[in-house]
């Protein structure tokens, strides 16, 4: 009983120790999966503040960038590499940042950080080829930029960056694909046409570059410069009877053409064909719907070329009718005239083209200077003072005002006038010498010697290698009679600074002439008038009276007449000639 009641109680015992066991168990169980689960727990945890912050700081770069403060937005998307290096977008907006502040290397090292990440990105690998163009790796452009042509089969943008690329490098089977792709989803074009027939010539491959015309033209039937092209073509490969049948083409289509008509007679002026050629001219300048830049090409051609076969004032006649509004017409038209020795008729064309064209500041000039030299003295006022409304800073006018004044004998109106426009000049002693020079004239006739010398030596000062200056100088000394000296001594530096000028040589022969040096006056007024000074009529008087004191009374009169026949005189020309001898003033 007792060994039985013993073996039960060892057994309860035993028993006890394995629950204790196994609850232990248990327990040590228990434990290590809540440790377990707790870690994990922790790690979402901290994924999950990661992300936020992350978050946090891409929406604060993209703010800061919507702003535009770049430098912070620059700055906010750094630090989202601290919580995310593996993120593309991040180092395409860095590169875009880089791109845009001309830090392309950095820029490129980020781009290509964002393709690897994301390789079938087409806006990355856009920006790649940008940036790789932009630094100059134009092989790694290209390779780019196909990639981008074959993923995107519809980009029209990035295939003409590639054609141009690869034109650039001289792969122009690469650029005609790109073309020929273009084409393919545009449709035909007359740009693209343009630089697949360049791309033909560069390649020497002269027929395939005649079908693209011709595809353009066949393309749109009705637009003749297609046409035209296909002739030029011709024309440039030496196939003058094709050209001729492809011009003839457009004529028998539309005969008033007068693109086609002068391109005609560039081809019958060739051959030698002056009627022809004549005529297609005409018909072409007739056209307003002709290039007029043509027209002027083909016109300074003539002139410059000096092709007397060539009517060039009917050929300005219908220019002018053409294109009345056109402003370079009347210019050519007055320069034209202006080279015939029509200067009233070249003043009127540019106060044409000034109508069209009223705020041309060098058009102004030359109107004002063309007066002057036509001696239109009344005009210049006018023109001047218009002048003056549209420019009241621009000194020049103030000049020919001046000098227009003199000579209408408003001295005190002249004098105001140079004082005025001297006092704008800055920083431009040539010029200021030339307000000075006149000045001295200007006092001159009105017999302030003192200050007509005062200014004469600023002018010499200001510029000392102006004949003109010496020889204004130099008259005026004359005139008084005082200075001879001097005044010599300012003649022969003036003619030896500007040789065979009748202008300075009639100033010597003057100065010899009040001098009483009438032998070498005469030789002075003979170089003169044959250099030109037999144009002028103040030469001629200036050539009678010096013949007339060594008493060479009928070369004196003829000398007189023509001198009185062209203008220009003195007014004592008419007494000299009835009386038949020198008068003095």
């Amino acid at each position: 009983m007792e060994t039985i009641l013993h073996k039960a109680n060892n057994l309860k015992e035993h028993t006890k120790v394995i629950s204790v066991v196994i609850l232990s168990g248990f327990f040590l169980f228990s434990c290590k999966v809540n440790r377990d689960v707790e870690k994990g727990y922790s790690d979402t945890v901290k994924t999950a503040i990661t992300q936020e912050k992350f978050q946090l700081t891409f929406f604060q770069a993209q703010k800061e960038k919507a702003i535009e403060n770049y430098e912070k937005s620059y700055e906010q998307f750094l630090a989202c590499l601290d919580y995310d290096n593996q993120e593309d977008a991040i180092y395409y907006e860095l590169a875009k940042l880089d791109t845009l502040k001309g830090n392309f290397s950095s820029g490129l090292e980020y781009i290509k950080k964002a393709t690897s990440l994301a390789h079938h990105n087409l806006w990355y690998a856009r920006l790649k080829a940008d940036i790789e163009v932009e630094t100059g790796d134009l092989s790694s452009g290209i390779l780019t930029l196909k990639s981008i042509a074959e993923r995107d089969l519809d980009d029209v943008d990035y295939r003409d960056k590639l054609a141009s690329l690869s034109r650039y490098n001289k792969d122009y089977k690469t650029a005609l694909k790109a073309y020929n792709e273009i084409e393919s989803i545009m449709g035909i074009d007359e740009d693209l046409t343009r630089e697949k027939y360049e791309i033909y010539k560069s390649l020497g491959d002269a027929e395939s570059g005649l079908n693209e015309l011709i595809k353009l033209s066949d393309f749109s039937p009705e637009n003749l410069a297609y046409l035209r092209n296909i002739a030029t073509h011709y024309n440039e490969t030496g196939q003058l009877h094709k050209c001729l049948e492809a011009f003839e083409k457009i004529i028998s289509i539309d005969a008033e053409d007068g693109n086609t008509h002068l391109a005609l007679a560039e081809i019958y002026s060739a051959q030698g064909k002056t009627e022809q050629s004549n005529k297609a001219l005409e018909k072409g300048f007739s056209d307003p719907n002709s290039s007029v830049n043509t027209k002027l090409q083909i016109l300074v051609s003539i002139i410059e070329s000096k092709d007397m076969k060539v009517n060039t004032d009917l050929l300005i006649s219908k220019l002018q009718s053409a294109h009345p509004t056109d402003a370079d017409v009347w210019k050519i038209s007055g320069d034209l005239a202006d080279v015939k020795g029509l200067s009233i008729s070249a003043i009127n064309s540019y106060k044409k083209a000034l109508e069209i064209e009223p705020n041309d500041l060098s058009l102004w000039l030359t109107v004002i200077n063309s007066e002057f030299q036509a001696g239109e003295f009344e005009n210049i006022k006018k023109t001047g003072k218009d002048a003056q409304l549209l420019f009241p800073l621009q000194p020049e006018f103030y000049l020919y005002e001046g000098m227009a004044l003199a000579k209408l004998g408003e001295t005190y109106k002249a004098i105001s006038s140079l004082e005025t426009g001297k006092s704008l000049i800055i920083n431009n002693k040539l010029l200021k010498a030339k307000f000075n020079s006149q000045l001295g004239i200007t006092f001159h006739s009105v017999g302030n010697f003192q200050k007509s010398d005062e200014v004469f030596q600023k002018a010499l000062v200001e510029n000392d290698q102006d004949p003109f200056i010496k020889n204004n100088y130099a008259y005026c000394l004359a005139e008084r009679k005082q200075s001879n000296v001097k005044a010599k001594s300012l003649i022969n530096k003036a003619i030896a600074l500007l040789v065979n000028h009748p202008i300075l040589e009639d100033t010597y022969a003057f100065l010899l002439f009040q001098n009483e040096e009438l032998e070498m006056a005469q030789k002075w007024i003979q170089q003169s008038l044959d250099h030109g000074g037999d144009k002028t009529g103040r030469t001629l008087e200036l050539a009678g009276d010096i013949h007339a004191k060594l008493g060479k009374i009928p070369e004196a009169i003829a000398y007189w007449e023509k001198a009185q026949a062209i203008g220009g005189t003195s007014n004592l020309i008419e007494i000299k000639i009835a009386d038949e001898r020198y008068i003095s003033k």
